[in-house]
């Protein structure tokens, strides 16, 4: 009874966390955008941004660097008490330096290895055992993606299935469970609904799925073709990260100047391609409505761009030592990824390409198969219970094609290398 609280405290805590946190992002993300539209005083933004990254890593840890998930989900094996306070503390400003002027990025990686490391500093203080450390990280990591999802059953999946840790922790999925519920029913006491749902992922935006639909044959074999093509995208939005991460590495410039270039040319490329280059820097997070939704269902050239832009834009930032998160990317990626096969293919079904796209997206990139097919369940509402059929069909093809794939080519986009071996050019 008593280790139930704990976690249902820790669920609780972190949630509140994440809100607060998020929200401090969101505002200063939504300050920039209607701030600042001049394109150089952009891209001067971006190179400031980039150079305070720096200083935190510099000065406080090169951890701030990167997703967060990757350095985060390596001390699992490393030891989850080695991590200080000021390191989870510098990783938010470093997040918020890069996500919140302009970089292109998310905050649920961040976020989470936020919850994790507080909550591992707590089980150092409190001279709690490492196994009981890892239960408590999970905990908070399940508490901070139902605070950012609205979907306490994926995310729970989520913080159990994430294979960079050695095995999958179903062992601890009723503490897990616990702390998602309780980040869940405060979110949903504090906002009315939950985070993502309220956002969009085409809740409402569609007639339901039915299930007559989903399992024609013709439908699924467009699913089938949809998926492999959604998983090319996520191998080249995986080796380009890498391809980027290394040229960086190994760039001839001083430390503190890295991320302020990558992020420099992340907003070079998205000004000269796009005319709206709010939607492919910052978060990403105003994709998820219903009147974006709508817009980009109507345009294949659009889609592409989101997909192609995205990419290099996420890379450059991230893959140059700038703090942004990759799940938000990753689902974007997966979305319009499959709606352009949508479009290839002339149909019209963004609920059932959508689902298709994300779950094929978050199991290659995320390597997250059972909690991705839960997670489309659970966020698009408006599409009903047979959207299950496409999500399934997307995680089954990214894990045996897309997985595979990334391993033939030896490239993991939350490669498990900590913030030295990944951004540094030696261990000094």
């Amino acid at each position: 009874m008593k280790n139930s609280l704990v976690y249902i405290l820790i669920g609780a805590g972190a949630g509140a966390l994440t809100l607060l946190l998020k929200y401090s992002m969101i505002t200063s993300s939504v300050w920039a955008v209607q701030a600042l539209q001049d394109p150089l005083e952009i891209l001067g933004v971006l190179f400031v941004s980039g150079l305070l990254v720096a200083a935190v890593a510099k000065f406080v840890s090169p951890d701030v660097c990167g997703p967060g998930l990757d350095v985060g989900l390596l001390a699992f094996k490393t030891g989850l008490k080695k991590t200080s306070l000021g390191v989870p503390v510098a990783k938010y400003f470093a997040t918020l330096f890069t996500v919140g002027l302009w970089g292109s990025g998310g905050f649920i990686g961040p976020l989470a290895y936020i919850g994790q490391g507080l909550s591992s500093v707590y089980a150092r203080y409190a001279k709690l055992t490492e196994q009981q450390a890892k239960t408590l990280a999970l905990c908070a990591m399940g508490a901070v993606f139902t605070a950012m999802f609205g979907a306490p059953l994926a995310s729970c999946l989520m913080a159990l299935e994430l294979r960079f840790i050695d095995k999958v922790e179903y062992g601890r999925l009723v503490p897990v469970l616990l702390a998602c519920v309780a980040s869940h029913l405060l979110c949903v006491n504090l906002l009315g609904q939950g985070v993502l749902q309220s956002d969009a992922l085409v809740s409402g935006y569609e007639t339901p799925l039915t299930l007559e639909y989903v399992s024609k044959p013709l439908n699924v074999i467009s699913a089938l073709g949809v998926s492999l093509f959604v998983c090319c995208c996520c191998v080249l939005f995986a080796g380009f990260y890498g391809i980027t991460r290394k040229a960086f590495r190994n760039l001839p410039v001083p430390l503190i100047l890295k991320p302020a270039i990558g992020m420099l040319l992340a907003g070079i490329v998205a000004l000269t391609l796009t005319e709206s280059p709010e939607f492919f820097l910052t978060s990403g997070r105003d994709f998820f409505t219903d009147q974006t939704l709508e817009a980009f269902s109507n345009s294949a050239q659009l889609c592409v761009m989101v997909v192609i832009v995205r990419i290099v834009t996420t890379a450059l930032t991230v893959g140059s030592g700038g703090s942004g998160g990759m799940v938000w990317p990753t689902i974007l990626v997966g979305l319009m990824a499959g709606l352009s096969g949508m479009h290839l293919l002339g149909h019209s079904s963004v609920n059932f390409y959508a689902a298709t796209g994300v779950a094929v997206a978050l199991t290659v990139l995320i390597d997250v198969p059972i909690a991705a097919i839960v997670l489309v369940v659970e966020t698009i509402g408006g599409a009903g219970g047979a959207v299950i059929v496409p999500a399934t069909i997307g995680a089954l093809v990214g894990h045996i094609v897309g997985r595979r794939a990334l391993r033939f080519v030896g490239v993991e986009l939350l490669e498990q290398l900590d913030s030295r071996q990944s951004y540094l050019p030696e261990v000094e």
